[in-house]
């Protein structure tokens, strides 16, 4: 009797599934593909946030795919999409040297949300999105201000914070009830009320958790002051152990013998910027160079390498 092999077993059944092989028509080429001269389109905005009344300024580039050379002259159609993918604004511009231009004022009554303005039609090149942000700006009632008690905290520490607050039009909300959360790595750790005393202020003491991996945190007071509710709230400065640190030689490569600059980058494990001061140290731990971050994390060091050093 004749046996069949498992693998047999397996590529015939891939073909079942896959069905008959593609045909000449069916496979992939530069001209199915678009062709070989393809223009991408990339879309930007002069601002992340907008308020209402404010003018959304949008700016379009269209390139060959491969060589980066702008489009002809031509025209690309701009649509704007509101939170609820609604069409809020549309229009046509005309393309010049590769780029065109686009402006749309936030109209009164516009809802908060995220919206997206997306670019089309230019020579048949691919679209280009943006997303932005439109919120809706209610000026403050309530003017707070937190201040810790120290400059850091680490891992098990308490919290201790101090809230001040006024009304706008002037007078302190005396009495207003209060309520303070600590929030570590998305998640509430620790809550405590308090009440506002005759001067404006309340102190709050939180615990921290005894394991934080991450190292982002935030204090939230909400205030509750008659029919007025707000939230005041202020990043905890917490200090972590743990960090990314990251070493980018200037000319690419170390040479030995070669004096050479090294610029270091240090991140927190939330992808923050990170204060950090170290030592370089040879294969026998002696300290060849040191550094410190000096800004958003950044820093940088000058040596001499040896050969054969590690």
């Amino acid at each position: 009797m004749p046996t069949l092999r498992l693998g047999s077993l397996l590529v015939a059944a891939a073909l079942l599934l896959a069905g008959s092989p593609p045909r000449p028509a069916d496979r992939a080429t530069t001209e199915r593909l678009g062709g070989a001269s393809r223009l991408l389109t990339h879309v930007s905005t002069d601002k992340p946030i907008y308020k209402v009344g404010e003018t959304v300024y949008v700016r379009g580039v269209v390139l060959d795919a491969q060589t980066r050379v702008p489009a002809p002259s031509g025209f690309s159609q701009v649509i704007i999409l509101g939170p609820r993918g609604e069409q809020v604004a549309a229009g046509s511009t005309q393309v010049l040297d590769g780029a065109f231009g686009f402006s749309w004022l936030v109209p009164e009554g516009t809802a908060g949300g995220e919206f997206s303005v997306s670019a089309t039609g230019a020579f048949g090149a691919s679209p280009g999105t943006r997303k932005f942000d439109v919120r809706v700006y209610r000026p403050p009632r309530l003017n707070s201000q937190i201040t810790f008690a120290r400059d850091g905290f680490g891992p098990g520490d308490t919290v201790v914070a101090t809230l001040e607050t006024h009304r706008a039009e002037g007078g302190v909300p005396t009495g207003a009830r209060i309520t303070a959360v600590a929030r570590v790595d998305e998640v509430d750790v620790a809550s405590a009320p308090c009440t506002l005393d005759t001067k404006g202020s309340c102190t709050v003491s939180l615990k921290l958790p005894a394991a934080i991996e991450r190292g982002e945190g935030t204090l939230a007071f909400t205030i509750e002051d008659g029919g007025v509710v707000e939230t005041a709230t202020r990043t905890i400065p917490l200090l972590v152990s743990s960090f990314d640190l990251t070493a980018f030689p200037e000319g690419g490569d170390l040479v030995g013998g070669l004096p050479t600059r090294v610029y270091v980058e240090g991140r927190t494990r939330s992808k923050k910027p990170a204060d950090l001061a170290g030592l370089v140290l040879d294969s026998k731990g002696a300290t060849v160079a040191t550094f410190r971050t000096e800004h958003e994390g950044r820093g940088r060091f000058d040596f001499t390498p040896r050969l054969g050093e590690r």
